[in-house]
């Protein structure tokens, strides 16, 4: 088996206090990028494929306080079906995974919503996206 060499890997570990809405707010990851075959926006909030294929996609957020929001990855600004996790009892861990194609182009956000208030992540790694390519 041949190692990929298209993958994504972003984290914040700052401790963000980041104001969730309703309609959602992205999250930046601006710490330990790893890029190859992505590029992140200015504000590494929005990372862009430059190869198409099917990729995995995971990713996780821990907030310091329990709360009940949404959090999703986006692809092209629509929610993935499968990474969407909204659970109906106030928590501190977000995570999930799935396989899913890109097309080169494509644009992938990690983002909270579905809460009115200020979230604190949590310290070490507040929130992560990774991306592999498989074939």
């Amino acid at each position: 088996m041949t190692a990929t060499s298209t993958f994504l890997s972003a984290v914040d570990e700052t401790t963000t206090t980041l104001t969730v809405t309703t309609a959602g707010i992205n999250v930046a990851l601006p710490s330990e990028q790893m890029l190859s075959g992505f590029t992140a926006n200015a504000a590494n909030e929005v990372f862009t494929a430059t190869e198409a294929g099917t990729y995995y996609i995971d990713y996780k957020v821990n907030v310091s306080t329990p709360v009940t929001m949404t959090a999703k990855v986006l692809l092209n600004g629509t929610p993935i079906a499968g990474l969407t996790i909204t659970p109906t009892a106030a928590t501190s861990n977000y995570s999930a995974n799935r396989i899913v194609t890109i097309n080169s182009g494509d644009t992938l956000q990690l983002q909270l919503s579905s809460h009115a208030g200020v979230v604190k992540l949590a310290n070490g790694t507040g929130a992560s996206l990774t991306v592999i390519r498989l074939a």
